[in-house]
This record gives structure tokens, sequence and C-alpha cells, in this order.
């Protein structure tokens, strides 16, 4: 049995042994420590029910007289490694475990299940079927069994040996029976959890378990990827299966436990991120299930990681050029599943669009999938491929408007739109709504309109971030006016596209509209913390001469912290936001304030501040000088340390200082976070480098869409959000403001087919509810222009007033616009002038086609 499993192990590269350590410890180092269980967390019974007093009781029991006399045979047989034998042997341990006679402890203090469950668990490298069926029955029977207490580590060594002989097995029925033995095992263990009076060492089993298929998850497959039978896919096809069975039928306590939602950011959160962009559509369909049953149960307390992997991943698959046709599919699918929640879809708006520092995830969302029905170029492998996901775009976003639509409708019925507030604070007032307070620190002066509610979030008992009291804002236009953040964020878009042309015109702009405070350190904290600026603009404005942008600079430099930094670790910090611009004078001005700022933080490295500046601008001139391909003749090391002799006030700087920074500069080149981008993202993105191919250029995009995921979560590790709900039927108004272009834009190239047969009858309906529910929303909210629009398209889709052969779409919009006439006529305003133009028409012709006289044969026979 060893040399087979040895076999195994062999043949496929390891595996095996990768799947024995299943469970293993988690390695020291960087490692979060792991939450303390000493109390359970609810407001359970302290005396607890009486099975859960009987299972936390068991340890204490004093075995059964006689069944360590019969045990120790047993045992002896499972070592002889004949299979007959240990088939006999483990089936007779597996009954006693039944009948509750292993309980208590064994000489040495050491519990008897302990003792059992090594003695079972030794056999699994046999490869006998009927021993391994015996095995995954008798690790069933212990954990499942109400008076056996297997906890701690002997759990974890349970789920370790089912795990591993469903890998190795080569049995279709025994990898079955061990796939269904690990479900039901853990939710016995989850069950125990939920309970009532669950003791901390049920939470700690759930947790411990939890933790260790998190782990298992992310394990990165070898390269090339594997075969679908391997070691390495099953397991961490496996895992993921497991954790979506937990997800899903998680209950209040796994739910809402600070402990397993500091699990879930810290483990599985960052399983999503490296499985989420995988290339193989089955992981990457689990861990899209796993996200979406997330934001179902978890989006009160994971609204920043939600977020990350919104923006980062999802949109970027459907972004990329170098992303497979599956793998946009499975994405389009997760996104269908969203939208057809029509709460959930609302709140993903308030919570993303409406938040001034948060990504636009719903607009991103209706703007990508628009993109994927217009665009022209191939994306995927096939043109059946692409056609299939044109369609599957469209079908998601008329969903989008079918859920708007039920949404305004229940919200209208419900008669809701009062304001809630959270537990524990007071309403808020008329003075509250004009500021709300952001995540962390200050919010900048440009962002004093509104924004996300949230404050800083506490340790885990782990050291973690806590997961805190879930904290849902029911909010109407009383409490939070999320249409006016959502205009507000629109401006200060509209800012940041002018300050990238025209600097100043861009702050002039911010300042008149956005409220952006005319001060030199509301500035400098809008250049330093605002997405989307172009740097040379950045590095243009810090470096101009008048009064008011030196204040500007000196306020950003004196934001930056160089404390106990290096020179070049100083430098690199403050060029790593900016592109130093092309004038001296502009430059001279930013290097002597560093120089400056770099002294008073670092006292006795250098004479005076002097020193400082002339040593960044010979270090600058080092960096140019080593890195530029244009300049063949590069300095040397020797050279460096003679054009910076005397610069100490009239001393030298120690030359092993200035070695070493010659070759800091030298061997790593000073370069802004935006240039590191760019050039990550156009080797990915080359598609002649060394003739890669598709999928391989993905791997290279996809690694990058990671590191900046794990980037931005560790950035808000430390903040906690204020989760928004709102059944506030207004707040659908700036909803369809945000998505009405992309909605109409897409539908019209269904319209625009040149031909009629091309079209399935199925999707010209489609597009046509979709019409009716854009208008209906329009309508409803007095949006003239956004209904004006689609009824105009609607009328010239009809052909009633052009020479062109009407066919089936044509007919088809025709009646649709006879029933917006009926249904919402009340609120058409202009747009009827459209509906009777077509009706007029279609008199027109009726008549004409009937043989009756026309109004011209009439008057001038």
């Amino acid at each position: 049995g060893a040399e087979a499993a040895a076999a195994v192990e062999a043949e496929e590269g390891g595996a095996g042994a990768e799947a024995a350590a299943i469970l293993s410890p988690a390695p020291s180092g960087r490692e979060p420590a792991t939450p303390s269980f000493s109390s359970p967390d609810h407001d359970a019974d302290p005396d607890g029910t009486a099975a859960a007093a009987a299972r936390m009781a068991l340890d204490d029991v004093a075995p059964v007289p006689g069944t360590d006399r019969y045990f120790v045979p047993l045992r002896l047989a499972c070592e002889s490694k004949l299979p007959r034998i240990m088939e006999v042997s483990l089936h007779c341990i597996q009954k006693i475990i039944a009948y509750g006679y292993v309980r208590g402890k064994v000489a040495g203090e050491k519990p008897f299940v302990d003792v059992v469950m090594e003695t079972i668990c030794s056999c699994k490298d046999e490869e006998d079927k009927e021993v391994q069926l015996q095995i995954v029955q008798a690790v069933n029977t212990a954990v499942t069994s109400a008076v056996t207490a297997v906890h701690d580590t002997t759990l974890l060594l349970a789920v370790k040996t089912c795990f591993y002989i469903y890998l190795v097995s080569k049995n279709g029925t025994i990898q079955k029976t061990a796939n269904a033995t690990l479900t039901q095992m853990l939710d016995v263990v989850f069950a125990r959890l939920e309970s009532p009076g669950a003791s901390s060492m049920a939470q700690k089993d759930a947790f411990l378990v939890f933790r260790s298929l998190c782990k298992l998850s992310m394990k990165p497959l070898p390269e090339p990827l594997p075969a679908d039978d391997s070691i390495e896919l099953r397991s961490k096809l496996l895992s993921l299966q497991l954790l979506y069975s937990i997800i899903a039928s998680s209950g209040e306590r796994f739910r809402g436990g600070e402990k397993f939602v500091w699990a879930i950011r810290q483990y599985l959160c960052l399983s999503l991120l490296k499985n989420g962009v995988s290339p193989i559509p089955a992981i990457l369909q689990l861990s899209l299930d796993i996200f979406v049953t997330l934001i179902k149960y978890f989006k009160a307390h994971l609204k920043s990681e939600i977020g990350v992997f919104f923006s980062n991943i999802l949109l970027r698959i459907l972004e990329s050029s170098n992303s497979s046709g599956p793998q946009k599919r499975l994405t389009i699918q997760a996104l269908r599943v969203l939208v057809a929640e029509p709460q959930l879809m609302v709140d993903l708006f308030l919570n993303y669009d409406c938040d001034l520092e948060g990504k636009g995830i719903f607009t991103s969302m209706c703007d990508g999938l628009s993109r994927l029905t217009l665009t022209l170029q191939a994306l995927s492998e096939t043109t059946e491929q692409d056609a299939q996901l044109k369609q599957l775009a469209l079908e998601t976003l008329v969903a989008i408007a079918d859920s708007m639509v039920a949404w305004e409708r229940d919200v209208k019925a419900e008669g809701a739109g009062a304001a809630v507030t959270p537990v524990g604070q007071r309403p808020p007032s008329i003075a509250d709504s004009s500021s709300v307070s952001m995540v962390g620190p200050e919010p900048s002066p440009v962002h004093r309109g509104g924004g996300e509610a949230a404050g800083e979030a506490g340790q885990s008992p782990g050291g973690g971030e806590a997961g805190g009291e879930v904290t849902a804002v029911v909010a109407s236009r009383e409490s939070v006016d999320f249409e006016a953040m959502f205009h507000r964020k629109h401006e200060v878009h509209e800012g940041v596209i002018k300050f990238n042309m025209k600097p100043k015109r861009g702050i002039r702009y911010l300042r008149e509209v956005c409220g952006l405070e005319d001060t030199p350190q509301a500035v400098a904290r809008f250049l330093r913390e605002t997405d989307g600026l172009d740097k040379r603009a950045v590095g243009d404005y810090l470096g101009e001469g008048e009064d008011f942008c030196k204040q500007v600079l000196y306020a950003y430099v004196d934001s930056i912290d160089f404390a106990n930094l290096t020179f070049d670790q100083a430098l690199r910090r403050f060029l790593t936001h900016f592109w130093l611009p092309g004038e001296a004078q502009k430059i001279d001005r930013m290097m002597e304030k560093f120089a400056e700022r770099y002294c008073s933080q670092n006292e006795g490295v250098f004479a005076n501040a002097d020193t400082a500046y002339v040593l960044a601008y010979s270090l600058i001139m080092l960096n140019t000088d080593a890195h530029s391909s244009q300049i063949k003749k590069k300095m040397t090391q020797q050279e460096f340390v003679n054009m910076n002799r005397g610069i100490n006030d009239s001393g030298d700087l120690p030359t092993p200082f200035l070695e070493s920074l010659y070759q800091a500069i030298t061997t790593n080149e000073i370069k802004i976070k935006e240039m590191m981008e760019h050039e990550r993202r156009a080797a990915a993105a080359s598609s002649d480098a060394a003739r890669t191919s598709r999928s391989k250029l993905f791997n290279l995009e996809s690694a990058i869409m990671v590191k900046e995921s794990q980037e931005l979560f560790k950035a808000k590790a430390r903040k906690r959000a204020v989760y928004h709900s709102s059944r506030n039927v207004e707040h659908a108004r700036p909803m369809f403001e945000a998505c009405w272009c992309a909605l109409l834009a897409s539908w019209s190239t269904i319209m625009e087919e040149r031909y009629d047969d091309a079209v399935p009858v199925e999707l010209v309906a489609l597009v046509m509810r979709g019409f009716a529910n854009a208008v209906h929303i329009a309508a409803e909210f007095g949006m003239a222009t956004e209904r004006d629009a689609f009824v105009t398209m609607l009328a010239k889709y009809t052909y009633l007033d052009s020479g062109k052969t009407m066919g089936g779409r044509n007919i088809e919009a025709f009646k649709t616009i006879l029933s917006l006439a009926l249904t919402d006529g009340d609120h058409l305003g202009g747009a009827w002038a459209q509906v009777l133009k077509c009706l007029s028409e279609f008199q027109r012709l009726h008549m004409i086609g009937t043989g009756a006289k026309t109004d011209a044969s009439i008057f001038f026979p």
C-alpha cells in the first residue's frame, strides 16, 4: 500500500503529498494570528443545551470498561497492511464508534477518540477500494456522532483523510463517497456552530476547517496547466466546491460572527482574487458562484472587498482583449444573476456609484456590457462564440431595465420612503445631510458635499480587522441625498478631466463647481488622493512659480513622511506620485523643498539642506544617465563619487554612502506608479512579444490584476464602510440617468441590423421589452430628454416615415409604441408627437393599401 501511494505521488509530481498536507498548520511569518475562541460570540444560554453539555463532558468521562482491551487487536490488525484484515478491523472500529464506546481518555491523558481516529487515518495509503470505503465510513461515523467528541486537530485529520482518499483513489464510487462524506461532515460541523448554546470549541472547529479549505483553494496550479483528472486540479475544485457549500448554507452565527467575517476577509477574498482570473472554466465558475453568494449574505461586511473584486477582476475580464470567450461568458452570467435581484442592483449603485471615493460599479458594468454588444473586434476564438456573448450581454442589459421597473413598482406598492438610521445613532439633521463623513481621515474638501459614512475599524482578536456589527442604513433623500452625491461625483470626474488638460483651469472648475476649498492644504490633498489625475499635470502644477502654487507644493511635500528613510528611498517616495516637469526652474523649486523636508525629519544625515538639494539633483541625473537608451556612455561609480565631492558644507560625504546610492539607482530605476503600471500593461498587451499566445498574455495581465487588487485590499484594511440600502423610489432616477445611454446604444444595434432575417424573433421581443421599460422609467420620473430619445428611436425603427421595406422588427417597434401610448400615455408629454406621427403615417399607408382616396386626390383631382 505504501509503495502504491508513493507511485501515485511520483506520477503526479508530489501532488499526493500536497493532498496529505491539506490542513497543515499555518506557517509562521506574515500569517495572521488565529482569533481566540475562549467564549461564545452570541447571547447563547451560558449553560448550553443538554446536547451541547453532553458533548462537552464526553472528554472527561471514563472509557467504557473493556473497550481499550478490544481495541488493541483491532489497531494491530490495521497495522498489518493486509487488505482483508484491515477491512474487517475498520468495520469493527466503526461499530464501536457508532455504539458510543469511544469516549473518555486513555493512558497518558490522551482522548480515546484521538487514538482511534489516528488508527483509522493511518490506513489511508492502502489502495484497496474496500479498505478506503471502510475508512471513509468510520471517519464519517466519528465526526457526525452525537456522543463522540471529534475536535480541533483530530477533526482536521478526519477531513484531511477523506480529502486525500478522494484525490488519490482511482475508483469513481470511492471518489463520490468521499466527496459526499466531506459534505456531510462539514454540514454537521457548521450545524453545531448554529445550534443553541454552541460552545467555543464548535466555533474553533468551524473556523479551522474553513481556513484550511481557503488555504488549499489558493495553492497555485503548475505550468503548463494540468489535465482535467490531475490531483492538483481536482484538489482545487473540491476545496472551492466545499467552500461554496459552506457559504451558501451558512447560518446567522457564521454570517454575523466577527471571527468568521475576519476569516473571509483574510483568506476567502484572497482565494477569490487568485481563482477569479483562472483560465480554467470550472475554477472560474466556482469562484464566481462564491462571489455572488458573498454579495448576497456578506455585502454589509465586505463593502470594500466587493468593490475591488468588481472593478479589478470582473469588469477587467470583460474589457480585456486577451480574456477567452468562456471567461467572458461566465463573467456575464454572474452579472446576469446579480442584476436579477432588484434590491441588490439598487444597493450596488448607491454604495459604489454614489460614493465619492469608490469606483462606479453599476455605471461601469452597463458601459462594459454595452461596449461588448457594439464592438466589431473579435471577442473570443470563434464568430459563433462572439454572437453568443453579444446576445448574453444584451439580455443582461434588458434584465437591468427589468429589475429597475420591478423595483420601482414594488417600492411604490409598499409606499416606502421613510428614513431609518443605524442603531445607536441620532437621526440625521439638515446639517448632517450636507456633510457625510468619509472613510478614514478627514475627507478632501472636494468631497465635502457627501460620501460614505465610515470609521476606523477595530482589530480582530487575532490582530486582523474586526468584522464589526452589520450597519445597514435604509436611507431616503432626507437622510443621505444619493442623487446629489452621484451628480457631485460626476462633477468631480469632469474636474479631473479638465485638470488633466489644463491644470489651472481644472482647479478653478473644482473650486467653483465642486466646492474645493481655496487653501493650499486642500488642493495638495486633492492632488495626492484623487484617482485619475495625470501625473504629468500634477508635476506641472506643483512646479508653477505663482505664490499659491508654491504654497500647494510646500503643503504637498509636508504631507509626505520621510522619517527614518534612506536618501534614495525618500527620493523614490517623493517622485512616485508625479512626473518631474521639464523646466529647470520648476525642478529647482521642487528639489529645494524636498531637501528641506528630508533634513527636518532626518537630522544629522547632512550638514544642511543644501547638501540634500545638490545630492537629489545628482541622483536624478544619474537615474536619467543609467536608464536612458539614448545615452551610450554611462556614468561610472567613481565619476559619480567625484562629482559629489565637497557638497557637504565644503566637506565630503562618506564614499561608501555615495557608492551605495549609485548602486541603488543604477540597479533600480526611479519610476512613478503610473509609469510602472503602464509598462506592465504594455508588456501584457503586446501581441508581438515573442509571439505570445492570447492565453499567456492574459496570464500576464491577470497577474497585474491580482497584484493591484491585493494592494487595494491592504490600503482598505483599516477602513470599515457603512453599507447603504434604500427603498426610496426616487433613487431610480439617478440610476437610469447613469445607464440610459449605454442601454440605448446597445439595443439600437439589433434594430439597425441590415438583414431582418439575421435577428431572431425572440431577440427582437427582448429588445422591445427593454425599450418599453426604459420609456416607463424615464416617463415616470419626468426625464424628458431620456424619454424622448427612446421614443424617437422607436419611431425611427418603425420605418413608417421612410421608403425602406418594413420587416418583423419594424412591426414590433410600432406595436411597442402603441402599447406605451396605452400604458404610459399620461407621462409621455412631448413624446406624444412621435406617437401621433407614427399613427398618422400608419393610417396613410392603410388608406393607400385599401384603395381609399388620399388627401391629394381629393383636393387636387
